[in-house]
Formats: C-alpha cells, sequence, structure tokens
C-alpha cells in the first residue's frame, strides 16, 4: 500500500452527525505525504483524484444502523451493500446521494480500483444545534487513537 487517504463525512450542525467529521479533523495536523486527510461535508469526486491501485481509502461517517449509540462498524464497500438495503442506504443519508453510491459509481463508472475501507460510528440524536452525545464522543476519540496506532505511527516505525 504506498498512500492512505481519510475522509471524514457529516454535518457540524446536527449532534452526532459531525462523528465522521470530528474523527478526521482530530487527525488533520498528522497529515503527510503518505497519510492525508480531507474534511468534507458531503462525498464529491475530491475523494478519489490521484488515487492508484495500492492505495486506501478511508471513509468515517455516522450512521444509524441499529446498534447501540456509539458503537464502531467496520466495512468494505461489499459488506456495505450486503447489509444494508438498498432503500436505506438510498434515503437514509444526510449527504443527498449516499456513501454507497459515490462509492460504488465510482469503483463502475470510474474504474477506482483503490481499497476501500468505511468506518461508521452509530449515532444517537441529530437534532439541530446539538452538540456530540457522550457516546459518539467517547467512540470518535477511540477511533482517532486506533487510526493514529494503524496509520501513523506503524508509517513512523517503518520507516526508522
Amino acid at each position: 500500500m504506498n498512500r492512505v487517504r481519510l475522509i471524514g463525512l457529516g454535518n457540524e450542525w446536527t449532534g452526532d452527525d459531525a462523528a465522521g467529521l470530528m474523527v478526521a479533523q482530530a487527525l488533520l495536523p498528522l497529515k503527510t505525504e503518505n497519510f492525508d486527510v480531507l474534511v468534507l461535508g458531503v462525498p464529491d469526486y475530491q475523494m478519489f483524484e490521484g488515487l492508484g491501485k495500492d492505495d486506501q481509502l478511508i471513509v468515517v461517517d455516522a450512521c444509524k444502523g441499529g446498534g447501540e449509540t456509539g458503537a464502531i462498524m467496520k466495512l468494505t464497500l461489499d459488506e456495505l451493500s450486503n447489509q444494508y438495503p438498498a432503500d436505506l442506504i438510498r434515503h437514509g443519508s444526510s449527504h443527498g446521494l449516499g456513501l454507497q453510491h459515490w462509492l460504488t459509481m465510482a469503483k463502475t463508472l470510474d474504474g477506482i480500483s483503490c481499497e476501500l475501507l468505511i468506518y461508521g460510528i452509530e449515532i444517537g440524536q441529530l437534532e439541530m444545534g446539538a452538540t456530540l452525545s457522550l457516546e459518539v464522543e467517547e467512540a470518535v476519540l477511540t477511533l482517532v487513537a486506533e487510526l493514529e496506532q494503524r496509520y501513523v505511527k506503524a508509517a513512523e516505525t517503518s520507516h526508522a
């Protein structure tokens, strides 16, 4: 694997939906040549620019899959497609066109061949103007530590 690009998605104004943004914002200062971080509100083609087949794209977003608030899910695109019905993904996104559709379009139409990994943080509340719930805030901190260890510190160790 050459490079890792981490994308944080969400809406900072609707409580737990900001989870993906919070993870990316926390990791932004650790950005390097081989660990790229983008903080996006909604999925778009910036996610895929310049990625090769040996690179990895990691997307972090809030999700509502029926689990406990703050639970962290780790899925590939195939697992996401198989685990959640198309109607839930199509209509269950606060981003307009759902994440699954963006990733599927990129793979199908544009031939994106990098490795795709999705982290979802199960949300509880989505009230306008609310802050993160305690459970989601703890999940954000846990995921930030895990991603930092896995991608940033591991890269530093291998280059030492």
